[in-house]
């Protein structure tokens, strides 16, 4: 029931995404492979991905949606489908870039259930890689995705779900109220007024940026010398420090803590970004502690991030911030 009453929240303060119907005959699939190489490989009631062929007998993923009441699977696949095709046009004639997005081939709509047929990208994960590898790569995703959002048009980027203040601000304390019932502490509350302190206390940098939101180690993929992010369902136009904030969350359990904090830092202009950065690493943590189920790797890998809170992060942000004092930016995004 509360699950329920905060995505209905969420859901009033969503964007619209209007990218159906745009198909390439070339790309059809085949369902049922008489290879019997097809596989299923995430599938409930409402959300199926499986890897298929096309005529040409090339891999192909296909992602599937049920109807749309009530089913935030649609939506999302409603989103990434028009993220992958404004990402597509970005990349499509750049010259020297690195970083890609899977192609899409179709999204198609029948009977009120969604399906999307993409490029299929067969490279090792970014969890096979040792730190340093994963931070390099980490990095060269960030900037990529700050740069495609300064160069797209912005008619592109209008058509994407928008993440702004009002989208933090509502739904923490309902959040933060959930998680201290559902874990029994009573001191999460404490979170509040530093979420608050942080966040309205500063602003972001720039305009709105891609964040991915869920940039893990097996959606980033790499293949002969290129990275490909995948599985862009959550990901929006928001604060260009979003998935510098979400990163510690992600990867603490493979990066020392002191070598993330550098490679926040690298993103980090100002002692006023620095609480910027802070203040969504607490509202996506906590987030994730009130939407996910207890059983979910996202919920126990939050659970765990909220354990070091305490003595390991807000000791290395703190120091972040007393480091910053309006130095100019030690990262420059070229166009």
């Amino acid at each position: 029931m509360y699950k329920d009453f905060l995505v209905n929240l969420l859901e009033s303060i969503k964007g619209r995404v209007t990218f159906l119907e745009r198909t390439r005959p070339d790309h059809e699939f085949i369902e049922n492979d008489p290879s019997g190489q097809d596989k299923v490989y995430k599938k409930n009631a409402g959300h199926s991905v499986s890897i298929s062929r096309n005529k040409s007998g090339g891999k192909i993923i296909i992602k599937k949606s049920g109807p749309s009441a009530r089913n935030s699977f649609y939506r999302h696949l409603q989103y990434e489908a028009e993220f992958f095709r404004v990402l597509n046009t970005f990349q499509k004639n750049r010259k020297n870039i690195d970083v890609y997005v899977p192609k899409i081939y179709s999204l198609s709509k029948r009977d009120n259930n969604l399906k999307m047929i993409i490029q299929f990208i067969e490279g090792r994960t970014l969890k096979e890689t040792d730190e340093e590898q994963k931070l390099f790569f980490l990095e060269k995703c960030l900037i990529h995705m700050r740069r495609a959002s300064k160069i797209l048009n912005k008619n592109d980027l209008k058509t994407l779900p928008t993440r702004e203040m009002p989208f933090f601000v509502l739904p923490f304390p309902i959040y933060v109220f959930f998680v201290a019932a559902k874990l029994r502490d009573i001191k999460l509350l404490n979170l509040l007024p530093l979420f608050y302190r942080n966040y309205l206390m500063s602003k972001s940098a720039n305009s709105l940026c891609i964040a991915h939101r869920d940039l893990h180690s097996d959606n980033v993929l790499l293949k002969r010398g290129n990275i490909y992010m995948i599985d862009f369902e959550i990901a929006v136009l928001s604060d260009e420090e979003t998935d510098v904030a979400i990163i510690p969350i992600l990867y603490h359990q493979e990066i020392s803590f002191n070598k993330i904090m550098l490679l926040v830092k690298k993103f980090t202009k100002n002692n006023n970004q620095a609480r910027r950065i802070y203040a969504l690493t607490v509202f996506y943590m906590v987030q994730l502690l009130a939407l996910q189920k207890r059983d979910s790797r996202y919920f126990n890998n939050a659970y765990r991030f909220l354990k070091i809170f305490t003595k390991v992060v807000t000791p290395n942000f703190n120091r972040l911030f007393s480091e910053f004092k309006d130095e100019p930016s030690r990262l420059v995004i070229t166009e």
